[in-house]
């Protein structure tokens, strides 16, 4: 098999081991797995071809282009746009039987529009915003908001109301607990109590049952990684049989190996000197495929088995490593740089980020293959 330069491999018993974990201990609460942003890096038509579509709600997207993206490849399940769409996507998105998020009374009125121009049915989710401070409706507009949603073309049906914690990931339940009771305030004061209603993310689904309601939304932790150290700490503590499996190992290989003598100075801005004959390893990879600038000289990767401290800059398509470990080294040689030990976590922390903008700063155009 011939690879190329860079490549993300999928484990799809990872993914499925993932859902299962959380579905066990949330039933009989559906699931509806978040597959936006490229499923966080992992690669959208990918992750959904290792889910079991028929044991979910359905999955949650960002935007109207990665809703039509997924009809076009032919997934029939539901889907939710929860953050934005484009007025002239509205047509498509009502024919093609996808769930829409309504956060102003303009989107209302361009959604009710829509819908009795081509009479066709649409479920909408209402956001409200209630403490996150993004999109969503505020408190003044509810009066309008309400005599807006009894005038509705007939066809628009509430499938619910939502809402999005801004801190369910922290230590502190303070926040939680007080966006939760205002959430359900909002919804009884708009009258759709009796409408479904979602508003859980991975952390708030384990720390804290009664944000679980009609649906909980899965995102980072179906991928295997954690939302927070406080959190992990939390579950270890208090769910110990529940464990999450890393989905993602991103490999390159060696182009070139060369030894350079004591002294050297590697790199843009010879940010790094050598000071012993050293072997190094240069790798196609760099910060325009998503491996980041900032961890230069301080991140590694792994060469059968053995750490490769990257040395100097990061470029925009090559890394250079040390190679001091391996007796050996070859051209070709296959290079992990993430999974093996290197996790996500400890390179966000390296680059003062989060897992989250690790993963999905992969570029989407590097293969994902499902392992």
């Amino acid at each position: 098999m011939v690879r190329p330069r860079t490549w993300v491999e999928i484990s799809k018993p990872a993914v499925r081991h993932n859902f299962e974990q959380l579905r066990k201990l949330i039933a009989p609460v559906p699931l509806a797995p978040v597959i936006k942003a490229n499923a966080y890096g992992h690669g959208i038509l990918e992750l959904i071809s290792c889910l079991d579509l028929r044991r979910m709600w359905g999955v949650c997207v960002a935007n109207g282009a990665e809703a039509i993206n997924l009809r076009d490849h032919q997934y029939r399940g539901r889907i939710l746009v929860m953050s934005s769409w484009q007025s002239d996507q509205l047509s498509e998105l009502i024919n093609r039987q996808v769930d829409l998020a309504v956060w102003d009374l303009n989107s209302l009125k361009l959604i009710n529009q829509a819908a009795k121009k081509i009479n066709k049915s649409i479920n909408i989710h209402i956001k409200l915003d209630c403490g996150t401070t993004r999109i969503g409706f505020l408190e003044p507009d509810f009066q309008k908001l309400s005599l807006d949603l009894k005038r509705r073309h007939k066809n628009i049906n509430i499938a619910a109301a939502f809402s999005h914690l801004a801190n369910s990931e922290s230590a502190n339940p303070t926040i939680t607990s007080r966006q939760l009771e205002r959430f359900a305030t909002l919804r009884k004061s708009l009258n759709l109590s009796d409408r479904g209603a979602h508003i859980a993310c991975t952390a708030a689904a384990l720390r804290y049952p009664a944000s679980r309601l009609d649906m909980v939304r899965y995102g980072l932790g179906l991928y295997g990684l954690w939302p927070s150290i406080e959190i992990k700490n939390w579950v270890y503590q208090n769910i110990p049989k529940f464990n999450l499996q890393p989905v993602l190992t991103w490999y390159s290989k060696l182009l070139q190996i060369k030894r350079v003598t004591a002294g050297t100075r590697i790199g843009y801005g010879w940010t790094y000197r050598v000071k012993r004959p050293t072997t190094l390893g240069i790798i196609p990879v760099g910060y325009a495929d998503g491996y980041r600038r900032q961890w230069s000289n301080q991140s590694w990767v792994m060469v059968a088995g053995q750490r490769a401290p990257v040395l100097g800059r990061i470029c925009m398509n090559l890394i250079m490593v040390d190679l001091k470990w391996l007796k050996s080294p070859r051209q070709n040689q296959i290079v992990t740089l993430i999974g093996d030990g290197i996790e996500a976590d400890r390179l966000a922390k390296i680059g003062q980020t989060i897992n989250y903008e690790v993963v999905t700063a992969i570029h989407p155009d590097i293969p994902r293959i499902i392992v």
